[in-house]
Parts: C-alpha cells; sequence; structure tokens
C-alpha cells in the first residue's frame, strides 16, 4: 500500500510538471495498465480501389472504419500490427459496398473486435450477410447508429456522425459520415457520399476542417467546389487504385482541389499516408503541417 502510495505521489508529480512546463509528456505512457498518447493518429490505408481508416486515440482505443474489397484484408491486418494493435475496439462499415466490406470478413475472423457500429442500410450481397453472419457468430455487439449521434470513443475527442443510412435508397447516400475534433483539429471523413448529401451537410453544420478524405475515391460525382469552398480543408486524401475502370480520381475534382488550395495524398501514388496531431500541430508522413486554430 505504501509502494502504491509512492508510485501514484510520482504520476501527479509527473502530470503536474507536465501539465504547468508546457511540455509534451513521450509519445506513450501508462497509468493504471492502459496506454495513454497525447496524440490522435489517422492511418489511411492503402488498399486499391477502396477505403480503409485506422484511428488511434489518445486514450489508446482504436476505431477501424471499412476494410477495403476483398482482397485488401492483407493490407488491413498488416497496418494493425504495424500499429502494435491487437483489438479493434471499435469497427465501422459506412456502407455496404465490397470496396468498403469486402476486406473486413477476414478482419473479423482474425482480430478480436469490441463493438461494430453500423449504418444501417442492408444489403442482400454474399458479403455484407457473411459479414453480418460473422458478426453474430462472435457474439459483437452490433449497433446502427443515426445521424446526430456523438460516439464516445475518447473523453478528448468530438466524433459525430452527420450521415447515416436511415431512410436512405442508394448505398453511397446511405454512407457513415464522421466529423472528427481532437481539440483545433478536425478531419471529415466522408465516405462514398455524393453532391445532394455534401449540399445538406454544409447547410446544416457549421464545418472548418483540416483534413478532408474526399468522398468515392475522387469520382466527379462528390466534393462539389460549393462544398470545398465551405468546409475550406487544407488537406485532402485520395484513396484509389491505379489504373481503377471508374476513371478515379477525376480530373474536375483535382482541378476543383487545386483552386482551393487544397494540398491532396494519394493512396495509389503514396501508399498508407499517416497523419499525427496533437490537437494544435498536424504531422502528415512526418513532416509537420499548419493546422487552423
Amino acid at each position: 500500500m505504501r509502494l502504491f502510495k509512492k508510485c501514484l505521489f510520482h504520476l501527479c508529480l509527473i502530470s503536474y510538471f507536465f501539465h504547468f512546463s508546457g511540455i509534451l509528456p513521450p509519445d506513450n505512457y501508462v497509468v493504471s495498465q492502459k496506454i495513454y498518447t497525447p496524440y490522435l493518429t489517422v492511418k489511411f490505408l492503402n488498399v486499391g480501389q477502396g477505403d480503409s481508416i485506422i484511428i488511434q486515440f489518445p486514450n489508446g482505443k482504436c476505431l477501424l472504419m471499412d476494410g477495403g474489397p476483398r482482397e485488401s484484408s492483407e493490407a488491413v491486418l498488416n497496418g494493425l500490427i504495424e500499429l502494435g494493435i491487437q483489438k479493434i475496439d471499435y469497427l465501422i462499415c459506412t456502407h455496404p459496398d465490397i470496396d468498403h466490406i469486402g476486406g473486413l470478413l477476414d478482419v473479423v475472423r482474425s482480430v478480436p473486435v469490441g463493438q461494430v457500429y453500423d449504418s444501417g442500410k442492408g444489403y442482400d450481397t454474399r458479403a455484407y450477410l457473411e459479414y453480418i453472419r460473422l458478426i453474430h457468430e462472435r457474439n459483437i455487439p452490433f449497433s446502427i447508429i443515426q445521424e446526430g449521434d456523438v460516439l464516445p470513443f475518447d473523453s478528448e475527442v468530438t466524433v459525430q456522425v452527420l450521415n447515416s443510412g436511415q431512410g436512405k435508397i442508394f448505398n453511397n447516400h446511405a454512407g457513415i459520415v464522421l466529423w472528427v475534433k481532437y481539440k483545433a483539429c478536425e478531419f471529415l471523413f466522408t465516405a462514398d457520399v455524393e453532391k445532394h448529401i455534401e449540399k445538406r451537410l454544409i447547410r446544416k453544420y457549421l464545418l472548418d476542417v483540416d483534413v478532408l478524405k474526399v468522398a468515392h475515391h475522387g469520382s466527379k460525382s462528390s466534393t462539389s467546389k460549393a462544398f470545398l469552398e465551405k468546409i475550406r480543408p487544407s488537406y485532402a486524401v485520395l484513396s484509389y487504385e491505379k489504373g481503377n475502370p471508374y476513371g478515379h480520381p477525376h480530373r474536375s475534382v483535382l482541378k476543383r482541389l487545386k483552386q482551393n488550395k487544397v494540398q491532396w495524398f494519394e493512396t495509389a501514388r503514396d501508399g498508407d499516408i499517416d497523419m499525427k496531431t496533437d490537437g494544435y500541430r498536424l504531422w502528415i508522413e512526418g513532416e509537420k503541417m499548419s493546422v487552423k486554430r
């Protein structure tokens, strides 16, 4: 007991020093057997023609959002291993298209999952039905999220749902859109939503983000001029496969990004794209970038 009190005293002393000195603690430190970090990290995985994103929160929890096509499961698993993740605390499939759900099948078979969140958009494909069956077989808690929900992933990070599948006919319209804010740094993850959903987002929400995950792999049906001018991203990420049959990313989208002075990164060109922020500074691929205040 005396030893425990002594350790607690030293821990409080260290916390006091970091708080009032303005010096950041080491990248990782342990409190009560749990890993904490002053950073939010986001890894955009190179999964070919699809999306897959890993987010690690300052409290040590992990979110996997989408898994790319079926053949990308190895890339997703390697990304988890690279980050030292042995359990997926939260899993989100933004919508049931194969280029978002396919790679999740082997991931769910291979890695423990704490909680699954879904858009509520049903689909009768073999891949989606197999995904739902795996979740039930493994007794993974399953929730349908709705627009406006604030997800309790980390008390220091706001994760709000701006779009989901209720009442939507088409899969792309039903994609889960997440707004993630850590202190002064904001990310917007837009799944495959198209221009009319973007129009509703900027009409309903006050968005001014640092990083945009470009919707639908850079399709010309998304990322409108009005949307970019309203949300004013400094950086953007396009996830697609080189030489894909859809012509992604469309030159009109790249032109609009350029006109709005957005610096963009591409998984087909750059591979996995790693971002890290302490809420006031942002590093992309190890290079320090500016964050809006």
